[in-house]
């Protein structure tokens, strides 16, 4: 709390921020400060240049320094009261007998209470005067203190964020995020009251200095409470966005090339037949430190399955792990024209290069080098290879052969390692392998990538640390939230240690290629691989999609009325339209000259939804936040007999 001296004498607590007035009314912003005078009770307005710093200290330090005044006060009463005080006034040591109405025993005995009855069965209350201690969920006592008014309020400085989010929303309910709101509002007023705070050098320069420290705390102050309630509200929408991602994840297939997370029979069976010359035994490091032990090999390169197929036309090979949803565990996808270009690249001129990092194979399919390995399959092909055995044949011994045992194999093959630990096949560990790799790969397979890596956690804080800003235009220009996002990437293993040089500008910037980053990261944790495909190189379209991503979060926390599906098709939509080079609203009224009009093949959702994308920046985020308020209230089947009859999705899009 800061504590000014105005022109008038008086010592005032200054409020919740700064006003100023044109002549006809009050605005937001000026040099006017809302001030209270505990003297008087009173709230009044002095201006910032008629008032000077008096002294800093804590709501809670003033809510204790109250309470004292207050206990002096009652213990003065207290000790006249004992002493019997003047003439005719009662002790509180000796209390006399209580007067009883004429007639019978008093009110006691007119209401039938002379005796107490205690409740049958029910178990001993908490003495009158005494609080239940309140606790949070897993049965911490939460931290209490007296506010200015000496009540009980919580101590939200000696909880974690994730404990102030939990208590914040058990006594505040749905309103819980406009409750904390409010608080971030008032810290950042208060942080500007403090910043406004003159200090008076006419006078004494050791006055002056002390004024410094003082105003010098208060913004301190300020600023750790504007932070306090920042991370709770961080907290709250890590949980929340968490909430709606693990609900969404059960929507999915098994995709019908491999199974999730495992190599097929057939894989496993073909590797283990094939040939193979054991070498040394040697380990390799990962990006992130991890130390994998195990062996070298020189085996077939028919034996290994890698995760798409070169000669037919990059297609998910049979056998190999896939996720939820069907598409290959590799968190790269060759799809991109770049990744195969790269690809054939490798082909045409197989050499040394790929001794530097051999692949990593485990039951027949690759960890890491499954780019390399079709560049194999494809030089073995062309005849390109000749340059690799001259190099294999120049470094054996440093694998554990002799050039003589390579010559003599009796089959073309290529150097792999295998871990002795099996790992999971996941998206996840497959791009931890990537990143050893010197190939590049653009903005939309990036987004396509974190689409399969990113955890529900790690989305959450992702969205968490960006909503705090307000905005992603507010994040980008906020040092403090920019340096937080990283250290939570790099402490979830999203990124490494030596990748965080390449996002930075200076110190308290992102640069362009971070700034990407972001927001591929972004893209990939909410929408389709197909989605984010469409989308390319359309900077306004994703521009205007970032824009919307808490709302489309929140979407997914409601069940059969999230929009998912829509979302989806809505792209679709505003693709084809763009490729045929019209509007959508144009593109819907052409009839198609084949097949089914667009008007026939898209739903009305997914219209609205695409005319909103192609809409001003804002219209995609207001339409969902508008839909996600209406459809909430029967977001629940089990809340049908309540309401009636179910209303549809598109009676929420059309309201």
């Amino acid at each position: 709390m800061v504590f000014v001296k105005d022109n008038k004498g008086r010592v005032l607590i200054v409020g919740a921020g700064d006003v100023a007035f044109d002549g006809e009314g009050r605005v937001r912003d000026g040099d006017m400060l809302t001030v209270y005078d505990p003297a008087t009770r009173e709230m009044d307005f002095v201006h910032a240049k008629d008032v000077t710093l008096e002294r800093t200290t804590s709501s809670e330090e003033y809510a204790k320094d109250y309470q004292r005044q207050l206990e002096e006060l009652n213990s003065t009463v207290y000790a006249e009261m004992q002493s019997g005080g003047e003439e005719g006034q009662p002790s509180l040591t000796e209390p006399a007998e209580p007067t009883k109405p004429k007639g019978e025993e008093g009110n006691e005995a007119l209401l039938g209470l002379s005796e107490p009855t205690k409740p049958v069965g029910e178990k001993e209350t908490t003495p009158v005067g005494e609080e239940p201690v309140a606790t949070l969920a897993d049965g911490t006592p939460v931290p209490m203190m007296k506010d200015s008014k000496g009540r009980e309020t919580a101590d939200y400085s000696q909880m974690t964020p994730e404990q102030g989010a939990e208590w914040m929303s058990s006594q505040f309910g749905e309103n819980a995020e406009a409750a904390v709101d409010g608080q971030i509002k008032r810290a950042e007023k208060t942080l500007k009251g403090a910043e406004k705070i003159k200090v008076d050098y006419t006078g004494d320069l050791n006055d002056a200095k002390e004024a410094e420290a003082q105003k010098k705390i208060a913004i301190e102050a300020a600023k750790a409470e504007l932070e306090l309630y920042t991370n709770i509200k961080k907290a709250m929408t890590e949980k929340k966005v968490k909430a709606g991602m693990e609900k969404a994840s059960g929507v999915g297939s098994v995709g019908e090339v491999g199974s999730v997370g495992e190599v097929s029979v057939a894989v496993r069976e073909k590797f283990e037949k094939s040939k193979k010359i054991p070498g040394r035994r040697g380990s390799i490091t990962l990006p992130d430190g991890t130390k994998i032990t195990g062996q070298y090999f020189y085996g077939e390169v028919s034996g290994l399955t890698p995760s798409h197929d070169p000669f037919n036309d990059f297609k998910q090979n049979e056998g190999f792990p896939v996720n939820e949803d069907g598409s290959s565990s590799n968190s790269r996808s060759y799809k991109d024209k770049d990744s195969r270009l790269f690809t054939e690249k490798i082909g045409r001129d197989f050499g040394g290069q790929a001794l530097k990092n051999v692949p990593v194979v485990q039951d027949g399919i690759l960890l890491s080098g499954n780019g390399t390995t079709m560049g194999k399959q494809l030089a073995e092909r062309y005849g390109t290879d000749g340059k690799y055995y001259e190099s294999l044949s120049e470094n054996a011994e440093g694998f554990g052969w002799t050039p003589k045992q390579i010559e003599e194999a009796g089959f073309k093959g290529t150097v792999y390692f295998v871990p002795d630990k099996k790992m999971p096949l996941t998206s996840k560990t497959f791009d931890l392998f990537n990143r050893q790799e010197t190939k590049s790969i653009g903005n939309t397979e990036q987004s396509v990538k974190n689409a399969k890596v990113l955890s529900t956690d790690e989305v959450s804080a992702i969205i968490a640390e960006i909503e705090g800003s307000g905005s992603l235009d507010a994040f980008f220009n906020n040092p403090t939230a920019i340096n937080s996002l990283l250290k939570r990437l790099i402490d979830k293993g999203v990124i490494g240690l030596n990748e965080v040089a390449g996002l930075r500008e200076g110190e308290d910037k992102l640069s362009a290629a971070g700034k990407d980053f972001v927001k591929n990261l972004l893209l990939g944790s909410v929408f389709s691989e197909n989605t984010i495909r469409m989308m390319g190189a359309d900077a306004m379209l994703k521009t205007k999609a970032l824009n919307g991503i808490r709302a489309v979060t929140d979407n997914m926390k409601l069940g059969d009325y999230a929009l998912m599906k829509e979302i989806d098709q809505a792209v679709q939509l505003l693709y084809e339209a763009r490729q045929g080079g019209s509007g959508v609203d144009a593109y819907l009224r052409t009839p198609a000259m084949f097949g089914e009009n667009a008007a026939d093949r898209f739903d009305p959702i997914s219209q609205a939804i695409a005319l909103a994308l192609e809409g001003k920046v804002e219209d995609f985020r207001e339409l969902m936040m508008a839909y996600n308020r209406n459809a909430a209230p029967y977001a629940d089947a089990n809340q049908t007999e309540m309401f009636g009859e179910r209303p549809t999705k598109e009676d929420f899009v059309s309201k």
